[in-house]
């Protein structure tokens, strides 16, 4: 087991299998909006990814010209975690942050004091060298979230279209090493996408994550659906008798650690989640800001960060004209 599985975690595992944990989520979500706090902050530092996985929600003509975000702007933003509640900072949301040549810099910047806020996430399909997985293990971050459908080769090359299975098997071995001899490190958690091509695999792969890689939270997830990837989500999702026989399989497995989201309710819907409203922000690598408080997640406002002098006493402001239960 990962060192760095900590208690906190442990407790929302066991919470979530109860008929008390939305009451519990409301009441934290209460506390955090009477604190001043934003529920989320999703910050990208790139707009790009070294793979074309086929279930991804991401137009990839849209996109526009490759950006990375620089030292300056990474640390104007770093300085106003304290404004997010614990465990809300998403250092990369949408694209791969290991495009960004200097992330584990990066990561090393953010204060000790926000070791609670942040985390990332990757596919984790490019080579770590040169020490890269202790220093990921050594950065103040709360965890760590891999992606991952499958150990099985085949499997995991036709999910994750442009990368190579023994090179990620690799790179996740050496990073579970390096979490799990980490004290005070981000623990390790794990993504997998929900579909008929790894469907029977999943509780084996979510036994196999926790016993041989100290994985302390795994969160399987049915799609966003956009007209980017509906095509292959209509051939490959999952039908509601299928997703009741993976709940079951994994409640009989005594997962307690494994969370498998919803189906979306209805075929109008494209999101798995029924969100509560929401107060967030969002940063994009070229330095656009977005704030909003709502379920959609919409912004209500938008600007760039060139325009702000006092990036906290701004978001300040706008928490307070917007500060309801």
């Amino acid at each position: 087991m990962s060192a760095a599985f900590d208690a906190r975690t442990a407790v929302k595992n066991l919470l979530r299998k109860t008929p008390f944990y939305g009451v519990a989520k409301d009441l934290y979500r209460r506390r955090v909006r009477a604190a001043g706090l934003f529920d989320v902050a999703l910050l990208d530092i790139t707009n790009g990814c070294n793979l074309r996985c086929p279930f991804c929600y991401n137009d990839w003509s849209a996109v526009g010209e490759p950006a990375l975000m620089p030292v300056e702007r990474f640390d104007r933003v770093v300085q106003v975690f304290g404004l997010v509640r614990n465990d809300g900072v998403a250092i990369s949301c949408s694209f791969e942050p290991f495009l960004h040549p200097q992330f584990p810099e990066l990561l090393a910047r953010i204060p000790a004091r926000y070791r609670s806020k942040g985390y990332f996430s990757t596919n984790l399909a490019r080579p770590l060298r040169g020490g890269v997985a202790e220093a990921l293990a050594a950065a103040p971050l709360h965890h760590i979230n891999v992606s991952m459908e499958s150990l099985t080769a085949a499997t995991y090359e036709a999910c994750r279209k442009g990368a190579s299975f023994p090179r990620f098997h690799a790179n996740l071995e050496a990073l579970a090493r390096a979490v799990a001899g980490s004290r005070r490190g981000p623990a390790l958690h794990v993504i997998t996408m929900l579909c008929d091509l790894n469907l029977r695999e999943i509780p084996e792969l979510v036994r196999r994550c926790r016993e041989e890689l100290g994985v302390a939270y795994h969160e399987v997830r049915p799609f966003t659906r956009t007209p980017a990837n509906e095509a292959w989500i209509a051939a490959h999702g999952v039908t509601e008798e299928q997703w009741r026989w993976l709940r079951d399989a994994l409640d009989s497995s005594g997962a307690t650690h494994c969370n498998l989201l919803p189906l979306p309710r209805d075929e109008g819907s494209t999101h798995y989640m029924e969100l509560p409203d929401t107060r967030f922000l969002r940063v994009e690598a070229d330095g656009r800001l977005a704030l909003g408080q709502n379920p959609r997640m919409e912004p209500e406002l938008e600007t760039h960060l060139d325009e702000i002098d006092d990036l906290e006493s701004f978001l300040k402001r706008w928490i307070r004209r917007h500060r309801t239960a």
